[in-house]
């Protein structure tokens, strides 16, 4: 994995939700008022967030469950750390800066970065490239054993005979339920 191809991804997302908010602030906020536009913003971001990594998994190389959320951390402390200067620079206070994160006042943030979180996950799976890493990664959280099928030569994980005979956890750790 490349830490430095990560934070290159972190930029391009970073300049993208710049240019969404800066679209946002021009054009929704009019029409709809500031905290519905936010909410909104948090779900279109989410689709650019998606939409990036989905791009740049495979060239920064994260291959496993816990590489690529590793990748999604580092994003989230960046984004935060960003987000906390940058409103401290342009004078918002820290009461508006929290709004954004507080879900019972209507704000989304907190629902982002958990989206943020998992999106090099997400976007690995949506490639192809995390069929097995998430089983393995749970193996020090459930004891699981390792099964292979012949004729697809596929590795399922499962954690006993019971769920391999009645379905349980192969279908979440292979996506195929029995």
């Amino acid at each position: 994995m490349s830490w430095p191809r990560a934070l290159a991804t972190w930029l391009l997302i970073v300049i993208a939700e710049s240019i969404h908010g800066t679209i946002r602030q021009i054009f929704i906020v009019p029409v709809i008022g500031d905290l519905p536009a936010r909410q909104a913003g948090v779900l279109v971001g989410s689709v650019i967030i998606f939409a990036i990594a989905w791009i740049c998994i495979r060239w920064i190389g994260a291959r496993s469950f816990l590489e690529q959320l590793e990748v999604g951390l580092l994003w989230v402390v960046l984004i935060v750390i960003l987000e906390f200067s940058l409103g401290t620079a342009l004078g918002y206070t820290h009461e508006r800066m929290l709004a954004d994160y507080k879900l019972a006042e209507g704000g989304f943030m907190g629902l982002g970065l958990l989206f943020m979180l998992f999106a090099p996950a997400l976007a690995a799976r949506a490639r192809g490239m995390a069929s097995d890493s998430l089983a393995k990664t749970l193996g020090w959280l459930i004891p699981v054993k390792e099964l292979r099928n012949a004729k697809s030569k596929k590795i399922h994980y499962f954690r006993n005979d019971n769920c391999r005979r009645f379905g349980g956890a192969a279908g979440m750790f292979t996506g195929n339920a029995r």
